[in-house]
């Protein structure tokens, strides 16, 4: 039996992942294809049909249990963290689920998605079928915790994790909602991690992403809050809260703006994971790690959907641990790069898999 050393609430989506290969060329049936291997491939055959049209194939690889919050929930049990789910995983829960479902505590409150994601060797691009999520709503969180012993639970854990800001329109309230209202009463000598990802806000408006932003150093009274963007999300947020241009992939642009955004958004640690460098601002110090440099960077990836939750895990999983923000980072990028090469996430209890890449 698992003996656990920390606590977790996570929230609130659940999809069902399907990784796909978009085909470029077929010489038969079955395996007998050449994938595409750049966005940029796909992009110029869809530039070649404005005024046409176009045949694309899709090869199916494999279904696997989906959404920010499932994938980061499994990573956190691997790592000895008693794991409480609320989220989108069907009703009844989907047999994708199962095994969160037999490890963690887990509700549902919504029908699961779909994530279509076709995979490349530069990227991804992940088509949704989401509709569902709408029912992720304050009204069915309130309803859900409405025990005293599950309440109490909550107000308890070392980290609250909320995920997928931009796929569940309710996230703003329902945060607001479990920090007054549950985490409140025991804020002054309880300060858990509270963690945010937003899950590429590009789609709704600036209002709502600035609504956010605005909120989290309130929320940071509440705990200590940790913010973690991708490179799109960062230059999305720097541009809004900074009015600050920041195209391309400049990792020295990104360490010296990380401690400004963090001090302006007046949270406790904010980070940046590009696909091939990361950044962290905690406190006043930065820090910054080169994949390439730690042996980390993987040419040949087995899966990258998830990878940026398994990232966000073990940089989490350090924080609860007690390390540096330099030390959770580089865990973090370690997580993300093993769960890449190998389509799992590391094993905390496996020695072996924490030294294999």
């Amino acid at each position: 039996m698992t003996e656990y050393k920390w606590r977790a609430f996570v929230g609130f989506d659940g999809f069902v992942d399907r990784i796909l290969s978009v085909v470029e060329r077929r010489w038969g049936g079955g395996d007998h294809f050449q994938p595409m291997e750049t966005i940029e491939c796909l992009a110029q055959r869809v530039q070649d049909a404005i005024g046409k049209s176009t045949n694309i194939e899709l090869v199916l690889r494999e279904e696997r249990m989906g959404g920010n919050g499932p994938i980061l929930a499994n990573a956190l049990l691997k790592g000895h963290v008693d794991v409480t789910y609320i989220g989108a995983l069907g009703n009844p829960i989907g047999p994708l689920f199962a095994a969160l479902e037999r490890e963690a505590h887990v509700y549902s409150i919504a029908e699961s998605g779909t994530t279509h994601a076709l995979e490349f060797k530069d990227g991804k691009l992940l088509l949704g079928e989401m509709s569902s999520l709408s029912d992720i709503s304050l009204e069915a969180v309130k309803k859900l915790i409405a025990s005293a012993s599950l309440r109490e639970s909550i107000a308890s854990m070392d980290l609250l994790a909320f995920v997928n800001w931009t796929m569940t329109p309710e996230m703003n309230p329902i945060v607001a909602w479990i920090l007054s209202e549950i985490l409140s009463p025991k804020a002054e000598t309880h300060r858990p991690w509270i963690f945010f990802d937003l899950a590429d806000p590009c789609k709704r408006s600036k209002e709502d992403l600035c609504h956010f932003l605005k909120n989290l150093s309130h929320w940071n009274q509440k705990g200590r809050v940790v913010l973690g963007l991708n490179l799109k999300e960062a230059q999305q947020v720097i541009s809004l809260w900074l009015n600050i241009s920041c195209d391309g992939d400049s990792p020295e642009l990104l360490m010296s703006t990380a401690e400004q955004l963090r001090k302006a958004l007046d949270i406790h640690t904010l980070f940046i994971h590009p696909t091939s460098y990361a950044v962290v601002a905690s406190q006043g110090d930065t820090y910054g790690i080169d994949y390439r440099e730690q042996g980390l960077f993987v040419e040949v990836p087995k899966i990258l959907t998830g990878a940026g939750d398994n990232l966000n895990a073990g940089f989490l999983l350090a924080l609860l641990q007690g390390k540096t923000p330099r030390e959770a980072l580089l865990q973090g990028v370690y997580y993300a790069s093993f769960y890449i090469r190998h389509a799992v996430a590391p094993d905390f209890c496996d020695p072996q898999s924490l030294l294999t890449l």
